[in-house]
């Protein structure tokens, strides 16, 4: 009987002992590690913000990801002047590159790549500057010999000065 006994006893030991932490979500504060045998999932890149001036150019993104990942564009006018170099890549650091051409328009783009993995999102903003331009309504204006006013109106996205000759 104590032979039993031993063996019994040897059994409970070696089942107590048995690696049941990948089973469990979490002890018994709802959620926690498990002894640290269960992690996390993480997600982080290197920046949240993308800024391009007016010539476009590339700039690049670091994302470690503990988990595979998507990237996605998620502004559909942006794509005529956006662009991202992947779509997706494998848990680990990865590199992201965003494209931007040329602005040749007198208004700021905006646009944002959303990148995933699993249940976790980081959103990166991205903004290209505006051409700077200057336009009137007209460049030239004919006046009766009695003389009279001229409007003309400026359209402008920088800044600027405008002197009327002392002749005129």
């Amino acid at each position: 009987m104590k032979k039993f006994f031993f063996l019994f006893m040897a059994v409970i030991a070696m089942a107590a002992c048995s690696d049941d932490g990948g089973t469990e979500s979490g002890g018994s504060n709802g959620g926690g590690n498990s002894g640290g045998q269960t992690s996390q999932a993480t997600l982080s890149v290197s920046a949240t913000a993308v800024n391009f001036a007016t010539e476009g150019g590339e700039q690049s993104i670091t994302i470690d990801s503990s988990a595979k990942w998507t990237a996605s564009l998620v502004n559909n006018r942006a794509d005529a002047w956006c662009s991202i170099d992947s779509s997706s890549g494998n848990a680990g650091s990865s590199t992201l590159t965003i494209t931007a051409t040329a602005n040749d328009t007198p208004d700021e783009r905006t646009a944002s790549v959303v990148v995933k993995s699993g249940s976790l999102s980081k959103t990166i903003n991205v903004s290209q500057k505006q051409k700077d331009a200057l336009t009137v309504t007209s460049s030239k204006f004919e006046v009766d010999a009695e003389g009279g006013e001229v409007v003309v109106e400026v359209k402008a996205n920088i800044d600027f000065e405008y002197a009327i000759d002392d002749a005129a």
